[in-house]
């Protein structure tokens, strides 16, 4: 059973990243783009090390082909996520991504046909219920802020990065193919670099070296959680790691309201009663919904 250490472990890892990402996002740069470049960066580093310890894979144009694709529809979801962050506390932006379970399903319905049973049916409407009661301050009336609509578009891409990535690996192993689209990945950000360099200039003058190795150090963070879930899955049952995966958005409530309490000059979030009890509800709503579909 040690699948659910792992899974836990993975479930932590990420729960610690969120939190981690709301305070770069709120403290040290106000651009999205600027993580999601140096996260792109330390890929590169750890992509050059899975090459070392496995080998260059025999490079085709297929592979760079859909690497590239699995490289867009991975940095996606990430802009768009710190783009939610920037907006919003992050312990009503994370469990938004658990949407992503809703949107593969539907995606395979129209593309394949494939119909739903009741209990996907009844999913969805947790997940539904779960995301507007997380998203709006107030039911009546319901109002939807710029942060859920990224948040719409970082799960469905998501969704989409799914769907691709277990496509290619019928065709490739998953390190051969993880290490390729982190090297996709850094080529597709390097016009971001001059694109965005008064931002990345910005973070230097203001924060320094420091500041841009925070930045990476969180992203680092967030990738070796990548790493660790993929340990639990190839120990365990997917459908069972996932389950426990799960738990992550409320680790991240939980976080929130501790970091809030004790530096809340550095990182604050509603966490009266009231609040707190709406943002549990929903998050399990959520939760339980996403494993309903899964």
């Amino acid at each position: 059973m040690s699948w659910i250490v792992f899974a836990l472990l993975a479930a932590l890892i990420w729960a610690v990243a969120n939190v981690a990402d709301k305070i770069v996002i709120s403290r040290l740069t106000r651009e999205p783009v600027v993580p999601v470049v140096l996260m792109n960066g330390v890929g590169l580093f750890i992509a050059i090390g899975i090459f070392a310890f496995r080998g260059v894979p025999a490079v085709s144009a297929p592979l760079i082909v859909g690497a590239l694709i699995l490289g867009v529809f991975a940095m996606l979801p990430s802009y768009f996520y710190f783009s939610a962050a920037k907006e919003e506390e992050i312990s009503r932006v994370v469990p938004l991504f658990q949407l992503a379970n809703l949107f593969t399903p539907v995606i395979a319905f129209f593309t394949l046909g494939e119909v739903f049973t009741l209990q996907t049916y009844l999913s969805i409407i947790l997940l539904v219920i779960g995301a507007l009661l997380i998203s709006s301050t107030r039911l009546f009336p319901l109002r939807l802020n710029r942060s859920f609509w990224c948040m719409i578009a970082a799960a469905t891409t998501y969704a989409i990065y799914g769907i691709v990535l277990k496509y290619l690996l019928q065709f490739w192993n998953f390190w051969d193919l993880f290490s390729a689209m982190r090297i996709a990945t850094f080529v597709l950000a390097l016009p971001l670099v001059m694109i965005y360099r008064n931002a990345l200039q910005t973070l230097l003058r203001t924060h320094g070296v420091s500041g841009v190795g925070i930045i990476s150090f969180t992203e680092f963070v967030s990738m070796m959680g990548g790493f660790v879930h993929a340990v639990a899955a190839s120990l365990g049952p997917i459908t069972l790691v996932n389950a426990v995966v799960s738990v992550q958005p409320l680790l991240v409530l939980i976080f929130s309201a501790v970091v809030t309490i004790v530096t809340p000059q550095i990182f604050k979030e509603m966490i009266d009663q009231k609040t707190i009890t709406r943002k549990a509800f929903a998050t399990i709503c959520i939760i339980v919904g996403a494993l309903g579909i899964q």
